[in-house]
């Protein structure tokens, strides 16, 4: 039972490797979502992204945007993007709502 577990995740694994290769040429492209590029431009409603290689490459309304042939499209209306949120300046002790001194031992 366990070797057949093991072989199981040893075969799922390497499939993983096999999908950046999966029938496309590494494009991906989002259409129908709302886009907010984070420079206080009004939101572009029904708009595009497509991703190549790891890397953005266009943004636009989904009109404007050419969609690379053999591209993955992705159909995200309703949905929004925006870029990511992160707190670049936050500390851990100063939390609301939280014990920060737990009583805990050494």
């Amino acid at each position: 039972m366990k070797r057949t577990i093991i072989s199981l995740f040893v075969l799922f694994g390497s499939l993983l490797f096999l999908y950046p290769a999966l029938g496309n040429d590494g494009s991906i492209a989002f259409v129908g979502a709302t886009i907010i590029d984070g420079t206080d431009a009004e939101p572009l409603v029904d708009g595009a992204l497509v991703i190549t290689d790891g890397r953005i490459r266009t943004v636009g309304p989904r009109s404007a945007v050419t969609i690379p042939d053999g591209a993955n499209v992705v159909d995200v209306s309703g949905k929004y993007i925006m870029p990511g949120m992160i707190n670049a300046h936050g500390h851990v002790g100063a939390t609301v709502g939280l014990n920060g001194n737990g009583g805990y031992s050494s």
